[in-house]
C-alpha cells in the first residue's frame, strides 16, 4: 500500500516533518454490484473510529481511468483504488494490538501468515498476511497487511460474524499499520459496500450501520508536546516540562481532511510573549489523514530570559486552532 510521503521543510531554528497517506492498487475487475442483500457486514476493526481508528481512503467508484469519486461524490479515494483502508493510530498501536473482526459469517478459503509486518514502502505486495471469507450469498470479504503470527484462522475454517480473525499489521505494499478491506462477488468483481449518491450501490448499503462519511470539515484529532522527534509515524511521549539540557522542543498534531492549497503554522512565543520562531507550510495536497510536526531549539536563546512558561500556537488558514505550553527550567535537580 503506498500510504506514505516524507516532506522536510528546513527553518533557522526549526523543522517541519510531514507524513501523508494515500492508498493501494491492487488488480481486481470493476463491476457494479449485484442484488445482494443489504446489510450483512459489520465494522471489521475493533476500534472506534474517528478517535483510534480512521478511514484514508474509499474505494473509488468512477471505472474512468485518471478520475477519482467516492461513495458520497468526494475525492477521498485514488484512481483504481479498490477497498477501504482503515489506519489506526501507530505501531505502537499496531504493537499493542488491534483486532480485525470477520465482517460476516463464512468461510476461510485462503490464510496467509508469516510475512514480515513493520513495511514502510519497502515490501512486495505479495508478502501481504491476509485472510478471505466467503460468505453465504457468494460475497467475498478480503483482509489485507495483517500482523506477523496474529492470524487465527486457517484455510476450510468457519468463522462467526464478529470473531476475531487476526490483527492490524503493515506487511506487504504498506506504510503504516491499516486493514485494507476489500468486498467482491464470487467471481471476483469489486462490490462497494457504501450506499451513497455516487456509488454503485445508490440505494443500498452492505453494512449494518454504515458510518458517517469521514471526509469533509478540517479536524484536529490529536496534540502532544513533546521532547522527542517522532519516527516513522509513532505517536511521541508527552510532556510539558523541559529543561535547558533538551535539544528540542516539538509540537505534534494529528488533523483529518486537509484540503489542498490550504495553510499550517506553528508560532513560538517566549515567557514576555515575543514570537521566538515559525514554520509554515502550503499543502500541497489533499489529506483524508496526516500527522505534522514542527520543532524549535532554545539554546541559543539569552539565559536569563529563557526559563519560565513558554506558548506554541498551531495555525490553519491563518487562525489559531490549538495552544499548548510548557514550563522550561535550568538543569533537574540531582537530589
Amino acid at each position: 500500500m503506498k500510504i506514505y510521503r516524507f516532506l522536510r521543510w528546513f527553518f533557522a531554528v526549526s523543522v517541519l516533518w510531514v507524513t501523508v497517506l494515500f492508498g493501494e492498487i491492487q488488480n481486481l475487475s470493476f463491476s457494479p454490484s449485484p442484488a445482494w442483500s443489504a446489510g450483512q457486514f459489520i465494522f471489521p476493526l475493533n476500534c472506534e473510529l474517528g478517535k483510534t481508528c480512521f478511514i484514508t481512503n474509499y474505494m473509488d467508484d468512477d471505472p474512468a481511468p485518471g478520475s477519482v469519486k467516492d461513495w458520497n461524490c468526494g475525492s477521498m479515494t485514488y484512481d483504481g483504488h479498490n477497498g477501504t483502508d482503515f489506519v489506526i493510530e501507530g505501531w505502537e498501536a499496531m504493537d499493542r494490538g488491534v483486532d480485525v473482526l470477520a465482517a460476516d459469517s463464512g468461510v476461510v478459503t485462503e490464510a496467509v501468515d508469516g510475512y514480515y509486518d513493520h513495511c514502510q514502502r519497502n515490501c512486495p505486495y505479495e508478502n501481504s498476511n491476509h485472510v478471505f471469507i466467503r460468505h453465504a450469498n457468494g460475497l467475498r470479504t478480503v483482509y489485507h497487511h495483517m500482523k506477523k503470527g496474529s492470524i487465527l484462522v486457517k484455510t476450510g475454517d468457519r468463522v462467526k460474524k464478529g470473531q476475531k480473525i487476526g490483527e492490524v499489521g503493515s506487511s506487504g505494499d504498506s506504510d503504516i499499520p491499516h486493514l485494507h478491506f476489500i468486498v467482491t462477488d464470487s467471481a471476483i468483481n469489486l462490490i462497494n459496500p457504501y450506499a451513497g449518491p455516487c456509488s454503485s450501490n445508490r440505494s443500498m448499503s452492505y453494512w449494518e450501520n454504515q458510518e458517517p462519511y469521514q471526509g469533509g470539515a478540517f479536524k484536529v484529532v490529536k496534540t502532544v508536546l513533546t521532547n522527542q522527534i517522532p519516527q516513522n509515524g509513532s505517536i511521541p511521549s508527552s510532556e510539558n516540562k523541559f529543561y535547558a539540557t533538551d535539544a528540542y522542543v516539538t509540537f505534534w498534531v494529528r488533523i483529518l481532511n486537509v484540503q489542498a492549497g490550504d495553510v499550517s503554522e506553528w508560532r513560538w512565543y517566549t515567557p514576555k510573549g515575543e514570537l521566538y520562531s515559525s514554520c509554515r507550510i502550503n499543502h500541497d495536497w489533499s489529506y483524508a489523514y496526516s500527522y505534522w510536526y514542527c520543532y524549535t531549539t532554545i539554546a541559543g536563546y539569552p539565559a536569563a530570559e529563557k526559563f519560565g512558561v513558554w506558548t506554541v500556537h498551531y495555525l490553519y488558514n491563518g487562525t489559531v486552532i490549538e495552544r499548548a505550553t510548557f514550563t522550561l527550567e535550568p538543569l533537574p535537580s540531582n537530589g
